[in-house]
């Protein structure tokens, strides 16, 4: 409608202007979409040409219009290009933005010179008008980067890169752990989670979590864009630092679940030794808060289905198959063949006994090899079993992005150490650690946090061995509170 419109202005000669439509003071005045030509103030330059008109082919023989003035760029709204420079115009004087207006008053004007420029913007009420520069504090974060080869007179070009990729890891990290408390905070509020109105959200951020480490890992790309010899050039001005001691990524992994005891020794010494007083104590505090798996644990162990028959049953069945397994391979004649099938009908039900026995869990427990409770280990397992069911599909969503997250550290740990390999090879590290052999070890089981549901498959049995939850399990639509 307002093609044909000004179609048919253009036609009847009338001065119309589409770009009056992109000028505050017009707003409230505009009849039917358009409004004869007048000589206002452009809101992107605040200059105010003799004679608008809409650079549009089609309406115009002209492609001239306000916003050309000044080298102001804006491409026309239809998708023909910037308009041709060639205005005749006279500059306004700029009004100054008031920065406490009064009481039921809104502001509509350009804020300080310099750092809004001229655009004429509707600010809330209330609200103190900010530009992009100083909303991120981007004067003070580009000083920030400071080259130690620069400072002492051997400028090394990729020492900027280096420093960049580390200090955006920090923010990251600053990231992971706004989200890791948010996800804590939630778990942790027993009236919230009574409904488990929460659990989209929790799904929600440790998603963010995920994607976040990823980013993570992909900037070690931008590393290896590095020679030996580039990194070489500026190494050793930075002596004693380390990426040992961030403390943000101790924060991270303690948060996450990691104790001291699986951490490998650091010259034999507590890790936190690397650390100052200050940020040791912030770490020390994380060790002895509750971390992400230990509130995980406590939501699995409210799973429904954990009381009643059904676990017996299960165990029932898959006992049940493993006789009909050991009979069948006892029935083998090949003396070969069957002191294998034999073999491994051993290990198949010495792995289950040790799911289903509450004593051989907590051995297991004892010796490392699995984190969680017996109950919060069933509760996961059951879940994994009927993830399709409406009731059990967001708490399985859950529990594959706690694997993420621990795949894509596991991932972040390994290009560490490849990164550092490359660089350096087995050279000791600049903070005194042995480098890419330290790193290396890191690399491992040992420092998976939810190492006990990646290894749940191991206990996923055939469909025809699950017994069905009874109606009312089915129809709970909460994890019910201890």
């Amino acid at each position: 409608a307002l093609y044909r419109a000004l179609k048919l202005m253009n036609q009847k000669g009338a001065g119309y202007s589409l770009c009056s439509l992109f000028v505050n003071d017009t707003f409230a005045k505009v009849e039917r979409g358009v409004r004869k030509r007048r000589d206002y103030a452009c809101s992107w330059r605040g200059q105010k040409p003799k004679g608008w008109s809409c650079w549009r082919r089609p309406f115009t023989l002209s492609r001239k219009h306000c916003c050309a003035v000044n080298g102001c760029t804006m491409s026309c709204p239809f998708g023909h290009g910037a308009p041709e420079v060639d205005l005749d115009y006279t500059p306004i004087a700029e009004e100054p933005l008031p920065t406490n207006p009064p009481d039921g008053a809104t502001v509509s004007g350009t804020a300080s010179a310099g750092s809004m420029g001229t655009m004429r913007v509707q600010v809330p009420e209330g609200i103190t008008p900010i530009s992009y520069g100083e909303y991120l504090k981007i004067d003070e974060l580009l000083k920030l980067s400071e080259p130690r080869s620069t400072q002492y007179g051997k400028p090394a070009h990729d020492e900027p890169l280096f420093i960049c990729v580390h200090q955006v890891y920090e923010l990251w990290f600053k990231q992971i752990l706004h989200e890791i408390d948010s996800v804590a905070k939630l778990l942790t509020n027993d009236k919230e989670m009574a409904d488990e109105s929460p659990m989209f959200k929790i799904s929600q951020r440790l998603q963010r979590v995920t994607v976040t480490l990823k980013l993570c890992v992909s900037q070690f790309d931008l590393l290896f864009t590095m020679t030996p010899m580039d990194f070489e050039s500026f190494r050793s001005f930075l002596v004693p630092s380390s990426g040992f001691q961030s403390v943000q990524f101790r924060l991270v992994e303690n948060k996450l679940g990691i104790r001291p005891a699986q951490r490998i020794k650091y010259h034999g010494a507590d890790y936190k030794e690397a650390l100052t007083p200050e940020q040791a104590a912030a770490v020390k505090k994380t060790e002895e808060e509750p971390s992400l798996l230990q509130l995980i644990e406590a939501w699995l162990e409210r799973t429904p289905g954990l009381k009643g028959t059904w676990w017996a049953t299960l165990e029932k069945n898959v006992q049940e198959r493993h006789a009909a397994e050991r009979a069948a391979a006892e029935a083998i004649k090949d003396d070969e063949v069957r002191a294998n099938e034999l073999a491994s009908c051993e290990i198949n039900e010495k792995t289950f006994a040790s799911f289903f026995s509450p004593e051989a869990h907590a051995e297991a427990v004892r010796k490392g090899s699995r984190r969680l409770s017996h109950n919060a280990l069933k509760g996961a397992l059951l879940i994994f079993l009927f993830r399709d069911q409406p009731r059990f599909q967001l708490p399985y969503a859950v529990l594959l992005t706690l694997q993420d997250i621990d795949t894509n550290l596991l991932e972040w740990r390994h290009k560490h150490a490849s990164l550092v390999q490359r660089m350096i090879g087995t050279k000791m590290g600049t903070g005194g650690s042995s480098g890419y052999m330290y790193l290396r070890s890191t690399v491992s089981d040992r420092y998976k946090v939810f190492l006990d549901l990646a290894n749940l498959s191991t206990y996923l049995v055939p469909r025809e061995l699950i017994p069905p939850l009874d109606k009312s399990t089915m129809e709970l639509s909460t994890f019910p509170m201890a």
